[in-house]
Parts: C-alpha cells; structure tokens; sequence
C-alpha cells in the first residue's frame, strides 16, 4: 500500500527541518522537485551524539 501523496509530503517537509532547510516555501520546493531525496543518510553514519542539540533548533 503506498502513502497518500498529500501526507507523505507533509512529513517529507518536516524531516526538511533536521535537515537545515530553514523555510517553508524552501521545504515545500524540495519535496516538489524530489531534491529531498538526496538529503538521505545512512543511519549508521549519523552523528548521534549530537541529535539532542540538534533537536533543539527545531522552528
């Protein structure tokens, strides 16, 4: 079963937040032009240590 577009946009655009993409016409433009695709990491290669301060920064 795939996701309905609407809401999997949705939650591309607010993963887009981790990602230093401070606005949202900046997040919406990603997740139009599929450019948010490119932003994934493997999660074995994530600084995890850091993740509650850059949790912090979230808008």
């Amino acid at each position: 079963m795939t996701p309905v577009a609407f809401h999997k946009n949705k939650a591309l655009a607010m993963m887009l937040r981790h990602h230093q993409v401070p606005t949202e016409t900046e997040r919406k433009a990603h997740v139009a032009n599929g450019s948010v695709h490119s932003l994934a990491q493997s999660l074995r290669e994530v600084r995890w240590e850091n993740l509650a301060k850059r949790m912090g920064r979230l808008p």
